[in-house]
């Protein structure tokens, strides 16, 4: 039997390297390569400052070749907003919050007959009310003694608004399984997450340092900072919830500014900047909370 051995192919021989005759030619083309290069990308001054006008235009008057519009801002929108529309806009979205938050008593809507824009009257129950009373007595009391930068009732009724945003963007199946991790987290290291936790979405963290501040707080809510049991339940109870938004809302508002409510209510979301957006978290929770005035 014989065996077919098959014929390596032969070696293909390394490139010679190129001699220095070779590299030496090679530097001519390179260096004009390169000046050719920084020749295209150097423009000289009047070609970026010289707009050129049309030809058909009087000697007066330098009328552009092309249209020009002001660049959009940013956070802000080019073209103007009219502020009875976003208004409407906002109150809108406002009372379908409202009205699927579980809070209200009774709501109406009719046209206004100046406007014919659409007037909502929502009825607050009263124990949702009661619930969102802030645990710290004087939180948010200014300096030296002055005016808090926001009132008590002004905080309960933003606080409402703003757990009820919370309540909308989380599904049940979400706020189970947020608890669930929390309880298995503290059954392990005795210590919840520093997470968003509960109806109001607060952090311990955030809890922690509210009750440190120095403001006289009820007794029963004092336990909360050193017990992470006691927290939990807290922060997983609405109605207690409630009340702790409404401590860390008028903690949050800023003295002297001129939104308070408004650099509050970013605070509490964790939002960083304003915005000019007609559908934003800060106006649309103050829509809401004129709503239940």
């Amino acid at each position: 039997m014989k065996l077919l051995h098959k014929r390596a192919a032969p070696a293909t021989p390394p490139p010679a390297p190129l001699g220095g005759e070779a590299r030496r030619g090679l530097w001519a083309p390179l260096v004009l390569g390169c000046l050719a290069l920084v020749a295209a990308l150097c423009l000289p001054a009047p070609q970026y400052m010289g707009l050129q006008s049309s030809a058909d235009a009087p000697p007066q008057a330098r009328v552009l070749p092309v249209p020009v519009r002001e660049l959009e801002q940013r956070g802000r929108l080019a073209e103007g907003v009219d502020p009875e529309q976003a208004m409407a806009t906002q109150r809108r979205v406002a009372a379908n919050l409202l009205l699927q938050s579980g809070y209200l008593l009774e709501a109406s809507v009719q046209d206004d007959p100046t406007t014919n824009r659409p007037l909502y009257t929502m009825v607050l129950r009263p124990e949702v009310g009661e619930c969102a009373s802030s645990p710290m007595e004087t939180a948010g009391a200014g300096q030296a003694g002055g005016p808090p930068p926001m009132q008590a009732d002004e905080a309960r009724l933003l606080a409402i608004a703003a757990v009820a945003v919370e309540k909308f963007h989380r599904s049940a199946l979400q706020r189970r399984a947020e608890w669930l991790y929390a309880q298995a987290m503290l059954a392990a290291t005795g210590r919840l997450p520093d997470l968003s936790l509960g109806p109001a979405q607060i952090r311990p963290s955030t809890v922690r340092r509210l009750l440190g501040s120095g403001a006289p707080v009820d007794a029963s809510w004092q336990r909360l900072a050193t017990d992470d049991r006691a927290m939990a339940s807290a922060l997983m109870d609405e109605c207690r919830s409630l009340g702790l938004a409404a401590a860390v809302l008028q903690r949050a508002a800023c003295s002297g500014c001129d939104d308070p409510a408004g650099h509050a209510l970013r605070s509490y979301a964790g939002q960083r900047r304003q915005t000019g957006a007609v559908v934003d978290y800060a106006p649309v929770v103050q829509a809401m909370a004129l709503m239940l005035q």
